[in-house]
């Protein structure tokens, strides 16, 4: 899956929107005309609190958050849109 992801970012697609279910599958949407500028993103067995820490400080948000099955992924992403 993260292969998938990094060659959609090369092609300046970023993450709009992800989803889980209970079973473990996942749904992941990519989008081009968004604001960002650059992105993160992070699957765990436990929610994420350390780097979601780590990539505020180096000016990311978090933009997109969820779980499938007992696994959390997260979204950190530049040029949200919000202030610095």
């Amino acid at each position: 899956m993260k292969e998938w992801i990094m060659e959609h970012w090369e092609k300046n697609y970023y993450i709009s929107a992800i989803a889980g279910a209970n079973n473990g599958s996942s749904l992941i949407v990519m989008s081009r005309g968004t604001s960002y500028t650059q992105q993160s993103c992070k699957a765990s067995d436990s929610f994420p609190f350390k780097w979601i820490n780590k990539k505020w400080k180096e000016g990311f948000y978090v933009t997109a958050m969820a779980t499938s099955g007992s696994r959390w992924g997260v979204v950190m992403s530049r040029g949200a849109g919000f202030p610095n």
